[in-house]
Order: C-alpha cells, then structure tokens, then sequence
C-alpha cells in the first residue's frame, strides 16, 4: 500500500487503509500464549542499483551525526543469520547475503508494479534533494540518482551494506530514522519502502519528515500487507506463522502491518492533499496474463526467501521459539505456498 503525503493527487484510487486486527492467538506446537498485549504502537488510536560510477571521499559511506556509533559494523550472527545490531530494540531484519538477494528481487517487482518507474510522487524532473529512509542495498536511492542527475539523493540505513562505486550525486550514511534529524538543508521527497516493523513510533518519523521537507515536497510510504493469510487461509501453516509474527512484533512494540498508512496519521502532523492507493500483487504462478505470471512468480521467490528472514529473530527473541521449530514452520509454509493454494494477492 502506498500513501503520499504533501502534494497532489497520484493516479491510484484513494482509499482509507485501517488498523491490523489486533487478534493474534498463537497456537504452534499446541501452546497457547498468554502474553498477547494491544497494538503497541503510541498511535495506535489515532483517528483515521558498478560500471562508469566513480568512488570519491565525498560520497563514500559516512556515520552521520547524532546516529549510531561505529560499533555498528560489528554484525552480530544468529542462528545462521546476520543482523546489524543486537540487544533490545534491534532491527529484526537480517542483512547477509541471502537478505541482500531478496531485496533486490523485491525492488525488481515495484519496478515492474510502476511499469518501470521509481515513485508515483509527482515530482518535478528539476528536483533538488531526495532522502531515502531504511535504503538497504541502495538500488531504489542509486536509480534516482541516476534518473535524476541534478538531485542530491541520500540514502540512509542501519547498515552498511551499499555498493562503494555510485552515482556522484548519491550519498548514503548510517542513521537512526527514530533519533533527531541532523540535516540542515531540506529535501523535496522523502521515500520509505517496506519499513513496517521498524519503528515504535511512526508518528514522530512522519513529524521529523514534515520538518525536513522543503515547501511542496512529498513523503512516499509504500508497504506490504503481510497479515493477511490469518483469514485467507485459516487453520494452515500460513495462518499459523502469520499470526505467530503478528504476535512477536507486537510484543517488540514494533508491530508489522499498514496501520501506520493512514491520512489520519499524516494530517495530524501538518501533511495536506494526502493520498492512500492499493495495488494488487498476485503470489504465484497462476496469472494468464505475461506480466501478472512474472510478478507473481518473482513474488512467491521474494516470500520464499524471506520467511525466515521475516521469523527467524522475532520468534526466537520474543515468544522464545527454538530455532528448529521457526525453520519447520517456515518450511511448512513454503510448501503451502509451492502447492496449489488458489489465486493470492498480497495489497501492496
């Protein structure tokens, strides 16, 4: 799902995105939670991409201020999976190899969803500055680097896993979105993509976003519905590890889902002309059409290789799931999905 906040209408149909269910009753390995809390979110009850680039000391990877410190660099490894930090409130996400691949699938897919472009902000070709919140491997911060030559396009991430030869005009830094914004010059779009789970409060991002944008300027939120399968596909293994990830990330206070896709969430921070769209993603092999079959074979791979991505900390750390029992439940679901399970969509 994708919301733009700040500017004009896009071309998608407008509509009003909810909260998650909060319902999120675990029941693998025939045990039942008792610890299930509210949506943990503090607003929760709000109303409504190496050939000819050069390498230089200016645009090469930077800590920046107020962010985290250097320790940052000293990957942790969990059951197998690298991740940029540890302790309490570290990001859930992996960022190794295999998480790398997939996210570079996952950017050939909203590619292909705009019909090959990078945003539906309209913004203007003479555009100045551009911030890319949570930019993993850059390639989304490098393509508009890219397309737009002019602009300055800064990346930023938990962890330093860029490319060093990029475009002149792209810098990508190591920063903390939820610490206070050093930046002393505005920008004219601000992108995430497929951040939920990150934050504990998507509200005071939204609120540093319309502080550092320029007057006109757009904040682009895109998203996957990821809780869905509870109700498309009760009593199988998909509904199981969907409702066991809901649990886990509500307990970390970082809840997965779109509820942070709201007008009301970006009105009540100063956003105007808001707009909320949906598109839908086919998962599977089963479109007839050439390019819904490709979208939805590339996203069945993106989902295949990124249950344990998705899992494997959450469940671990906060409903204390052995790793054996997070790789059978995440196999199970492969196979689930392999199979024939009829016609999915995943909103996106």
């Amino acid at each position: 799902m994708a919301g733009e906040f700040g500017g004009q209408s896009i071309p998608a149909e407008p509509i009003e995105v909810g909260e998650d269910d909060d319902s999120s009753e675990e029941y693998y390995d025939q045990r039942q939670d008792e610890d299930l809390e509210e949506d943990p979110d503090e607003d929760s009850d709000d109303e409504e991409s190496e050939s000819g680039y050069e390498s230089s000391e200016h645009n090469s990877l930077q800590i920046s201020t107020k962010s985290l410190s250097g320790s940052i660099l000293d990957y942790p490894i969990e059951n197998g999976r690298r991740y940029c930090s540890s302790g309490e409130g570290a990001y859930f996400m992996p960022n190794d190899e295999a998480e790398q691949i997939r996210l570079s699938i996952v950017h050939q897919i909203h590619l292909a969803l705009l019909d090959g472009g990078l945003t539906k902000a309209p913004i203007k070709d003479d555009i100045g500055r551009i911030l890319d919140i949570g930019t993993g491997t850059g390639e989304w911060a490098i393509a508009m680097a890219e397309k737009y030559p002019h602009a300055e396009v800064v990346g930023t991430d938990l962890s330093a896993i860029q490319p060093d030869k990029v475009p002149e005009n792209v810098f990508f830094e190591i920063d903390d979105a939820e610490q206070e914004w050093t930046y002393t010059q505005g920008f004219d779009l601000v992108h995430m993509r497929n951040l939920a789970g990150s934050f504990e409060s998507w509200t005071k991002v939204y609120e540093q976003s319309f502080k550092h944008l320029n007057p006109g300027g757009y904040l682009e939120v895109l998203d996957f519905q990821v809780n869905q399968w509870a109700t498309e596909m009760p009593d199988t293994p998909a509904a199981v590890f969907s409702k066991a990830l809901k649990s886990a990330s509500d307990k970390s206070g970082r809840p997965l889902g779109v509820g942070h896709i709201k007008k009301s969430k970006a009105r009540q921070v100063g956003f105007v002309d808001v707009r909320v769209g949906c598109m839908a993603l086919p998962l599977g092999t089963w479109p007839q059409d050439p390019k819904q079959n490709w979208l939805g074979k590339m996203w069945l791979i993106g989902i295949l290789e990124g249950l344990e991505a998705m899992a494997m900390r959450h469940l671990t750390v906060q409903k204390s799931w052995p790793p054996e029992a997070v790789r059978d439940i995440c196999g199970q679901v492969k196979e689930q999905l392999t199979s024939s399970v009829g016609e999915l969509y995943t909103p996106v």
